[in-house]
């Protein structure tokens, strides 16, 4: 979907920690930061990463994605046991808020793309 004209935009903001934890399969991990790599490249992406430090509490631990589509907008939220949708302007507009206070504490696009090389890098190298 990602690759083809008149595409959606994505952006998302990933934790540092789940990009190089160290757990799970080293060979998977490298196909999904490669992937990332990949992706931050093309003109409808955008990945930031959220820095150990950079702030944001209060949002950590919690997934979610906003769906923005032609004439609504969907949360979707995920959580250990169960997953949510909210649909509605109101329903998202404390994750709207959220998603543009995480914008700004992030790494902008292409400096998280050289800490995703960079992790890239040390899994390679072991």
């Amino acid at each position: 979907m990602l690759l083809q004209r008149g595409t959606p935009k994505l952006w998302a903001i990933v934790e540092y920690a789940a990009l190089d934890d160290g757990l799970g399969d080293r060979g998977v991990m490298q196909d999904q930061i490669d992937f990332l790599i990949w992706a931050s490249k093309r003109p409808n992406v955008k990945i930031q990463v959220l820095m150990p430090g950079a702030g944001g509490l209060a949002f950590r631990g919690d997934s979610f994605s906003i769906l923005q589509l032609a004439d609504s907008e969907v949360v979707y939220q995920e959580h250990l046991d169960c997953a949510h949708f909210s649909e509605g302007r109101k329903a998202s507009e404390l994750y709207r808020l959220a998603m543009s206070e995480l914008v700004i504490l992030a790494d902008e696009p292409r400096k998280a793309r050289r800490t995703l090389e960079e992790i890239s890098r040390r899994i390679r190298t072991g």
